[in-house]
């Protein structure tokens, strides 16, 4: 039967028959590469809608109220090949699955975005029931995960978790292995990247390690378990190439980043993960150990923000202050004076001397934001003063090294401000009579004003973010007026180029006219 005759039965019925399927798979099944052209997109399209319309009918499976489902395991969960009618459809479809997964692989059409959402309505039991069709349509997704089209990358994931949260424990397990490395595989352009598709990689992993903690516990065991290898090759050796190799690439950060924002989100709700979360400190610190050179501080800086980040949302004291001092007390003159911070985040590590020399006050700059963030996590300890005398001594030593006005200006800003918040807290303590109960519950000293944010630090630096919000906006209107003049000036210049192209053209015309008057 022709194309033409199966697309009028397709349009008129809402089914169609074993034999109608088989004809329009075999019509489908002679595209590829070099005659897709001649075959019309909807009838492929629509023909992919009803045969999966017909297999629910034979079946009497409802495919759609199937992928609802949201606990994993399909133990007590029926797939439509455990329907009595499956032999009769069973070799049909297989073929219909293996060339939806051609047409997401070749994307003949250009039409992955509209297969991707049958999939994602009702074709996806079907995959279910061919392990090797199943796992193949798994690698396609992970492939799409990374594409730059955010709503293909979204219909990607949600169908990959669909088949994760439908798999077995095994293959569930599998499922996670394969999405962390395909993150891997990419880490070493996702710092060139928007941070928005940053983002969405790493929730998509944070979710799918959340559903089940006690695999995610045992995979992230040995995660953090190889890190310590690649840590101790590179402690072994000493080399540089061997520290660049092991230690010093994306792969690792990013990696470090992705943990440290899951054990953000679990350790507080969940005790679980409060054994590997000291692991993971403990890996941090080491590595700043061995980064004990100038030309790490981009990575250092890093692995820094990451272990604040982390003490801010697990409420554990993790001692970044010795390495941010490191950081701070490096020797070198600026060459420059106004660089963007961001650029830092784009580095691993320094090439040459003059290279440090050139990014110092960001440098500087970076480091005294991760120092403040630290020491306003702290602002209410009632051993405050006594963690800031070693800090006030490096920063007054800095402010003489450096020729920064503006810098200097911030840090001696900051020193008024650390006074201010050791009177607070030494205030605070002529309230409290010490014992050993006071001791122990030190997390209730200054509450009231914790709960405020109302510590010295906490007011300034929200003023601060407030500043530099401010800044960041006047800078964006400021582009953008830029731009607007530049596009003005160009329409202007097109005008002007035009008109000169027409002169000749009018003089003709005038000329002309006066010979016609003539």
């Amino acid at each position: 039967m022709e194309i033409s005759q199966l697309k009028n039965i397709i349009e008129k019925n809402s089914f169609i028959t074993i034999q109608n399927i088989n004809e329009i798979l075999e019509n489908l099944q002679k595209i590829n590469k070099n005659n897709f052209e001649q075959f019309d997109s909807e009838f492929v399209l629509l023909s992919i809608e009803k045969i999966a319309l017909t297999f629910d009918k034979i079946l009497q499976f409802d495919s759609k109220k199937w992928t609802k489902y949201s606990n994993i395991g399909i133990e007590n969960k029926k797939l439509p090949n455990d329907c009595e009618e499956w032999n009769q459809i069973m070799d049909i479809c297989l073929i219909f699955v293996n060339f939806v997964l051609l047409l997401l692989k070749e994307n003949f059409f250009e039409v992955e975005k509209i297969i991707l959402k049958k999939i994602n309505q009702n074709l996806l039991p079907y995959f279910a029931c061919f392990e090797t069709e199943k796992a193949h349509l798994g690698q396609l997704l992970l492939d799409f995960w990374i594409n730059n089209d955010f709503e293909i990358r979204k219909l990607a994931f949600g169908i990959y978790r669909k088949i994760s949260i439908f798999s077995q424990i095994d293959e569930f397990q599998k499922n996670l292995e394969q999405i962390y490395f395909q993150f891997l595989k990419i880490s070493d352009y996702l710092n060139s990247k928007e941070e928005s598709y940053t983002n969405f990689l790493q929730n998509s992993i944070l979710d799918l390690y959340g559903i089940d903690e006690d695999i995610s516990y045992q995979l992230i065991f040995i995660y953090l378990r190889q890190f310590a290898v690649y840590l101790r090759n590179a402690t072994i050796s000493k080399e540089l190439d061997s520290i660049c190799k092991n230690i010093c690439n994306w792969q690792f950060v990013n990696s470090l980043k992705l943990w440290g924002i899951f054990f953000q989100q679990k350790t507080g709700m969940n005790q679980k993960f409060k054994p590997l979360i000291y692991s993971f400190i403990e890996l941090c610190i080491a590595t700043l150990k061995i980064l004990n050179s100038e030309r790490f501080i981009p990575i250092r800086l890093m692995i820094i923000e990451i272990l604040n980040n982390l003490s801010s949302e697990t409420n554990l004291f993790i001692p970044t202050t010795a390495f941010i001092i490191e950081i701070l007390s490096f020797s070198g003159n600026a060459q420059n004076l106004d660089q963007n911070l961001d650029q830092l985040k784009n580095i691993l590590y320094f090439k040459s001397q003059e290279e440090i020399s050139f990014f110092r006050n960001q440098i500087l700059e970076n480091a005294l934001g991760s120092l403040m963030f630290f020491l306003d996590l702290h602002s209410y300890s009632i051993s405050f003063p006594e963690l800031v005398i070693p800090i006030e001594s490096i920063l007054k030593k800095l402010v003489k090294s450096i020729d920064n006005i503006s810098l200097v200006g911030k840090i001696d800003l900051f020193l008024d401000v650390l006074k201010k918040n050791e009177q607070f807290v030494l205030n605070g303590r002529k309230k409290v009579i010490f014992s050993e109960k006071i001791i122990s519950d030190s997390g209730s000293f200054l509450l009231k004003e914790r709960e405020l944010n109302k510590s010295p630090i906490s007011i300034f630096l929200a003023k601060e973010k407030v500043n530099r919000n401010e800044i960041k906006e006047k800078e964006k209107i400021r582009k953008n007026k830029k731009q607007n003049q530049s596009q003005q000036k160009m329409k202007q210049e097109m005008k002007q180029e035009m008109k000169q192209e027409m002169k000749p053209e009018m003089k003709q015309e005038k000329q002309q006219e006066k010979q016609k008057q003539k």
